[in-house]
């Protein structure tokens, strides 16, 4: 299992890393769920994962929602 570090977004002042993650059987470039994690590196979502790419306003909703802001 792989993963890479490809988006920043700046939420309420703090930065939050979408991270793609895969597995060995997974085709080149894809990712088969992506994690967010804090400016610490905590995954905010863990057993949560989103399964499509998650936009700025979908991240915003789910910080919000979980009272992570």
């Amino acid at each position: 299992m792989g993963n890479e570090n490809i988006a920043i977004y700046y939420i309420f002042g703090k930065k939050y890393y979408i991270i793609g993650c895969w597995d060995n059987d997974t085709p080149k470039n894809k990712f088969d769920f992506y994690d967010v994690d804090d400016e610490n590196g905590n995954c905010i979502n863990e057993g949560n994962p989103f399964y499509n790419f998650p936009s700025y306003n979908e991240l915003r909703e789910f910080i919000e929602e979980n009272r992570l802001n």
